[in-house]
C-alpha cells in the first residue's frame, strides 16, 4: 500500500507539523517495524529535528522524500501512483483534501475542525478522532478557536488510532477501494463547478436580503 503525505506548496516546516506530519511518521514507522507492506511518500521539506529523530526510517526503502518543486503534471502523476492520502491535520485543508479525492485516493484524516464537512467516517474516508476540541474547535457562537501546540509533540493515543486505521486499510483492500471510489464520486458530484455556480449566486442573494446583509449594504460606500 502506497501512502502519500504532502505539506503546503511552500513546504514550510511549521506546516509539516500542523498537517500532522509527526503523527504520520510515528504511525508509519511502527507499520514498517511490524513488517507491514507499505511505502510512504512525503512531499515536504523536513525540519532538521525530524530528519534526526527518524533518520533510520527515512533512510529505509519504505520512504521517499520529495522536497523539490513539482509542476502540476509531476504532482498529479505522484498522487496517481499512491493509494491512500494522509491528512491527520489540525483543521481542514480544503484544496488538498478535494484534490486527493479527485485523484482516487482513500482518505485518512483527523477529526479537526471543518473536515467532517467533506469526510464522512467509513463512507468516503476514515476520520481519526482526538484533535477536535484540543487543537481546533468551534464555540457556541460559531467562533473558531485554534491551539496548534499539541501538533508539535507526541500524541500516543492519536498515533495508536492512526496506526489502527492504516493497518485496517492494508489488510482490507476492498474497503480501501470502496472508500476511494466514494471519495472520488463525492468530489465530482458535490464539489463540481456547476454545483458551485448554481448555489453561490442564491447564497449571495440570501446575504443581501437578511437583516445583516441589509445593514451591511446600507453602510457600504
Amino acid at each position: 500500500m502506497r501512502l502519500f503525505f504532502n505539506n503546503s506548496w511552500h513546504g514550510e516546516g511549521h506546516n509539516f507539523y500542523v498537517r500532522g506530519g509527526l503523527f504520520v511518521l510515528k504511525a508509519c514507522e511502527r507499520l514498517y517495524r511490524d513488517g507491514v507492506p507499505m511505502h510512504l511518500t512525503l512531499r515536504s521539506y523536513l525540519p532538521a529535528e525530524i530528519t534526526t529523530r527518524f533518520r533510520s526510517f527515512l533512510s529505509s526503502d519504505a520512504v521517499t522524500v520529495v522536497d523539490d518543486y513539482l509542476d502540476w503534471e509531476q504532482y498529479s502523476a505522484l498522487m496517481n501512483s499512491c493509494h491512500v492520502y494522509l491528512i491527520p491535520a489540525a483543521r481542514i485543508h480544503v484544496y488538498s483534501l478535494l484534490e486527493s479525492m479527485y485523484h482516487g485516493l482513500a482518505i485518512v484524516a483527523s477529526d479537526g475542525w471543518g473536515i467532517r464537512n467533506y469526510v464522512t467516517h467509513d463512507v468516503n474516508g476514515l476520520m481519526v478522532a482526538g484533535l477536535y476540541g484540543r487543537v481546533s474547535w468551534q464555540d457556541d457562537n460559531g467562533q473558531l478557536s485554534e491551539d496548534y501546540r499539541a501538533m508539535f509533540s507526541d500524541n500516543p493515543i492519536f498515533e495508536e488510532s492512526l496506526y489502527v486505521a492504516l493497518s485496517d486499510l492494508v489488510h482490507d483492500d476492498a474497503k480501501r477501494r470502496r472508500l476511494a471510489t466514494a471519495a472520488q464520486l463525492f468530489v465530482r458530484n458535490e464539489g463540481s463547478i456547476e454545483r458551485f455556480n448554481s448555489e453561490f449566486g442564491p447564497f449571495l442573494d440570501r446575504i443581501l436580503t437578511d437583516d445583516y446583509g441589509t445593514e451591511a449594504a446600507a453602510a457600504a460606500p
